[in-house]
């Protein structure tokens, strides 16, 4: 597909000062001088290629100004999109523990080190260190990676060439002295094609477990909204669970397409009730219990649990990272607000009412010990029990939002560099450009999370994938009516089976039951409920790696871009990667009981992903050593074989690597070109519109009749080229680069004629002398998601009985 449809970082109001004036292409084949944009490009006034790759430069990135009520505004948006996740993780991490024979002391260090732990991964870490390593205003671990391409020269066939910047003045931190690592370490990766490979596949990992995330994270919020409702009545059962999940899931999915703002009008009033309602129950368990739990924000408790615990506190990690999953969400969906705004959101927000709500739930346990599988309902006042109930449902439901949203951005990052198969990507913000909505991206994440729960029918594999403990205060007190006793904190799953076994029997016998029948009704119960996982189900199997992957990202950034001193890199790196490894460690092993699941859907998403990228770095290789350039180009449009029909011919074609091998072919195998050929190249701008006088970019290609032409949208234009309007355009801009009057009669004559647009499509096919794996990857892999992939042209409106394709196979 040889149509460029590159989304630029570009802001309007430094757009017109950005475009260069347009001159003769000729000029520099002649002497070396400007080449289309204004910007000498050593090493190819000699050999006359033309290249877009480096003749535009973008300004730097500006943040868009706000008012204050504007960001408050947006920092309260953020509370339904971005917050979900990590808002309602109070209601599962105390209810995972496995703590036995609780004794304040343990309670306090507990609750000691889940402050900690939000303080430090959370608010440190991601809310004042992480947000300002975006890409134009982008996040996630795939920014990262294209924030540092930015400023590292990639030479790697693997990597897809990238414009380079200058780097953002007010976040340089210059450490000064004469051993500089930073400076080390870019040579290092400039020199390296295997650093190089290995950062590519590293972003990509992290981008495809992100995405893998954001498949079970709707399925188990769901799932965890709706499980209580089977105590009210016992002809529900999880079938029906199952089925309601798909509805809700498929309303879920399907309300996506009304776009950011909209969604999180609808769901920030419930994420903030859920706050602010949390905030104030948690500040009367704090009165109303044990005043002193506060003294737990002193981290010397940590240190006095794990002395005292042992391997039981070292477990204890996996219910605690529950507290902070939706962190990395929160760095992935910046380009749906801003840097301000979310900072804004979680400091007066998100964080204190999460470390009140923490609190007041450990000042309830002080004097409630044995409730601590139902942590959070039990420590709910009674008269405000069902409204609770109501809201934490709804927030369940909303808590998906975030790993949606964020899989909409990374997959738009991806495409930027061209690793990741062209889908649609929507803008459904005039007012932020990061707010976007991908269909066919949305439909995937569908099929996979209804997948999930109809194929492990909500069971303790999908709750292992995720992490989840899926318990609820109406079931639990349900059971306990018939003499249901839970004691998961002090024995293993068989024994906890077992000895509830026993009891159910029991108790059904003094309900009227016979034996066998209160047996059959037992069984019932453990096919039908996810509740009852006994072996402890803890959320991060992935979520910890891409946490891993942006610590170690975003200290190169440090290093190399802020050139940071490297006592400050150490500083954030070592404390960071030695907290998150440890953490990994706990979460291990959840892999062979269900969180292979979440792996599973990355190392899919990998797979498509790296087939993607090595196709493309093929077809640009082979373009590459087979490009013409200008004089090649001019040599053969003046042979007598070939005859120049009247009209204008638009050919469509990728400028950024020069002249590609199918215009020869086209040529060679047709012997004809209209007598005016234009060479059009699209690109889409990250503004909404783009003023018509700067709009076209056009220059002189030899001397044979041959232009070319970049034509610039906006991501709100419409990319219409069906009318007389848009060759009027393109001639009227021609005629303003040409000097002599048979030149001018030439091309306004042939405008009067007819007009034809050329596409071609190429077709990869691996040689002979392949490998196996790389014949697979290109005539398999490739082919397929080339096949089923949007074609690049798919946002142009050409005039179908006026355009042909071409076609072009490339051996590699």
């Amino acid at each position: 597909m040889l149509i460029t449809s590159q989304v630029l970082p570009l802001k309007r109001s430094n757009f017109a000062c950005s475009c260069m004036k347009m001159v003769d292409v000729n000029a520099k084949n002649r002497g070396g001088g400007p080449d289309l944009f204004g910007e000498k490009i050593e090493g190819e006034a000699e050999n006359g290629t033309m290249s877009f790759t480096r003749s535009y430069q973008p300004p730097q990135h500006r943040d868009k100004e706000y008012s204050a009520m504007q960001m408050l505004l947006l920092a309260y948006q953020s509370l339904g999109v971005v917050y979900g996740d990590l808002g309602t993780s109070p209601v599962n991490v105390f209810s995972s523990t496995r703590l036995t024979n609780l004794s304040e002391e343990d309670l306090v260090g507990t609750l000691s080190l889940i402050i900690w732990t939000l303080t430090s991964l959370v608010l440190i870490k991601y809310v004042f260190v992480v947000l300002h390593a975006d890409d134009h205003g982008e996040g996630g671990t795939f920014a990262l990676y294209c924030y540092i391409r930015r400023h590292v020269n990639f030479h790697s066939k693997f990597s897809v060439q990238y414009a380079r910047l200058e780097t953002k003045t007010n976040v340089t931190c210059d450490g000064g002295g004469r051993f500089n690592l930073g400076k080390r370490i870019k040579k290092f990766l400039e020199r390296s094609s295997t650093a190089q490979d290995f950062l590519t596949v590293l972003a990509l990992l992290g981008t495809c477990m992100v995405i893998g995330d954001g498949a079970l994270t709707p399925a188990t919020c769901v799932l965890s909204a709706l499980q209580g409702i089977q105590s009210r009545s016992s002809k529900i059962t999880q079938d029906h669970v199952v089925w309601l999940s798909v509805v809700l899931l498929l309303a879920l999915f399907a309300c996506q397409r009304c776009g950011t703002r909209k969604v999180s009008f609808s769901f920030s009033p419930i994420m903030l009730m859920w706050f602010a309602t949390n905030t104030s129950i948690g500040v009367y368990n704090i009165i109303n219990y044990h005043p002193s739990i506060l003294k737990a924000v002193s981290p010397h408790y940590i240190v006095k649990f794990f002395m005292n615990n042992g391997k039981t506190a070292w477990d204890l990690l996996r219910a605690v990272f529950l507290g902070i999953t939706g962190a990395e969400a929160m760095f992935a969906d910046l380009g749906h607000f801003n840097r301000r705004a979310i900072q804004i959101g979680f400091s007066f927000v998100v964080y204190p009412a999460l470390v009140i709500t923490y609190a007041g739930q450990t000042a309830y346990l002080v004097k409630n010990p044995e409730k601590i599988t139902d942590a959070y309902y039990s420590s709910l006042p009674e008269p405000v029990y069902w409204p609770m109930f109501v809201i934490s449902t709804l927030a369940a439901v909303v808590s998906s939002q975030s790993m949606i949203s964020a899989c909409f951005s990374i997959i738009k990052q991806s495409l930027f560099l061209d690793c990741f198969p062209r889908v649609n990507i929507i803008h459904t913000s005039s007012q932020h450009e990061g707010q976007v909505y991908s269909p066919e991206i949305n439909y995937i994440l569908m099929i996979l999370t209804v997948g999930l729960v109809v194929g492990f029918k909500g069971g303790v594999e999908l709750a292992n994938a995720y992490g989840k403990t899926f318990i609820f205060p109406t079931t639990l007190k349900s059971l306990s009516k018939i003499g249901y006793c839970l004691e998961a904190s002090r024995t293993s799953r068989s024994q906890v089976i077992s000895t509830t076994q026993a009891n159910w029997q029991t108790c059904g016998c003094h309900m009227g039951y016979g034996y066998n029948q209160s047996l059959h009704k037992f069984n019932d119960y453990m096919d039908d409920h996810v509740v009852i996982e006994l072996s402890m189900m803890f959320t991060g199997v992935v979520v910890i790696w891409v946490m891993i992957i942006t610590t170690f990202l975003t200290s190169l950034v440090m290093l190399i871009i802020w050139k940071t001193s490297v006592v400050f890199v150490l500083a954030f790196f070592l404390p960071y990667m030695l907290i998150e490894s440890i953490f990994m460690t706990s979460l291990l092993n959840k892999i062979p009981q269900g969180g292979w699941a979440p792996y599973a859907i990355s190392a899919f998403f990998l797979s498509v992903m790296l087939s993607w990228t090595y196709g493309r770095s093929k077809r640009i290789a082979y373009e590459a050593e087979r490009e013409m350039n200008i004089r090649e180009m001019d040599q053969m449009l003046s042979s007598s074989n070939i005859y120049r029909t009247p009209g204008i011919c638009f050919f469509f074609t990728d400028l950024v690597y020069g002249i590609p091998p199918i215009l020869h072919h086209y040529v060679q195998n047709t012997n004809a070109v209209r007598e005016v050929m234009v060479v059009v190249t699209t690109r889409t701008l990250p503004i909404k519109t783009v003023l018509p006088e700067d709009r076209w970019i056009v220059g002189k290609l030899g001397n044979q009749g041959v232009y070319r032409c970049l034509v610039q949208y906006g991501y709100k234009d419409s990319q219409d080229m069906k009318g007389h309007d848009y060759v009027a355009s393109v001639v009227t801009q021609l005629e303003g680069i040409i000097d002599t009057r048979n030149e001018k009669q030439k091309i306004q004559s042939a405008a009067q004629k007819e007009t034809v647009f050329i596409i071609g499509r190429t077709i990869l096919k691996a040689n002979k002398e392949s490998g196996m794996l790389a014949q697979f990857m290109i005539d398999y892999l490739y082919r397929f998601l080339q096949k089923n992939s949007r074609s690049a042209v798919s946002t142009l409106e050409i005039p179908s009985q006026r355009t042909l394709q071409i076609g072009m196979l490339y051996e590699i």
